[in-house]
């Protein structure tokens, strides 16, 4: 009887503990398409020929999901001027201490760039294609990136989610081992 009971208790705790990880899975593929990328800071000045700047952005997980890194940030970008774009696409590779989304953290990445510039430019419009690659329970199967378009003339702007890209790694290999003539 004892023993039923004990049983009964596991059987329990067990099948609370399960319920809530199959609960945060189930919200997995939510949480990919409503990461938050926004451009908080963008200030720049033209130095004779040059342009120097400071770039700031934050990634949010507005969701309830926890198991999300993001372990890779890269921004290219392009600016346009005067009606066209003035400098060549400029892409950075910012490697991240592994930052955990968890739910309502918000992750800060700052960086610099310097860049050619002509005094005659006139209504700069920075264009951001950012590529984050991001860490989750499907690392051993498949690599995962979020791709954002950000366009800013200078002020803060809220970036829009163009790509979920989903790639198998090759890492599971299927059937069984053995056979053989």
């Amino acid at each position: 009887m004892a023993l039923a009971i004990v049983l009964a208790l596991i059987t329990v705790t067990s099948s609370g503990v399960a319920a809530v990880s199959t609960a945060n899975y189930f919200q997995f593929y939510t949480a990919l398409g409503q990461l938050q990328l926004n451009l908080k800071s963008l200030a720049y000045k033209t130095v004779g020929n040059l342009a120097e700047a400071n770039i700031t952005f934050t990634l949010d997980n507005p969701t309830e999901y926890r198991g999300i890194s993001m372990l890779l940030f890269e921004p290219n970008f392009v600016v346009n001027a005067s009606g066209e774009t003035v400098t060549r696409p400029l892409g950075l590779s910012i490697v991240q201490e592994i930052s955990k989304l968890d739910p309502g953290k918000i992750v800060r990445v700052t960086f610099p760039f310097n860049s050619t510039w002509n005094q005659s430019w006139q209504n700069a419009q920075f264009v951001f294609t950012v590529n984050i690659n991001l860490s989750t329970f499907l690392d051993q199967a498949a690599s995962i990136s979020t791709t954002y378009l950000c366009v800013s003339g200078g002020s803060p702007s809220t970036c829009e989610q163009v790509a979920v890209s989903i790639q198998g790694t090759g890492g599971f290999h299927g059937g069984g081992g053995g056979g053989g003539v």
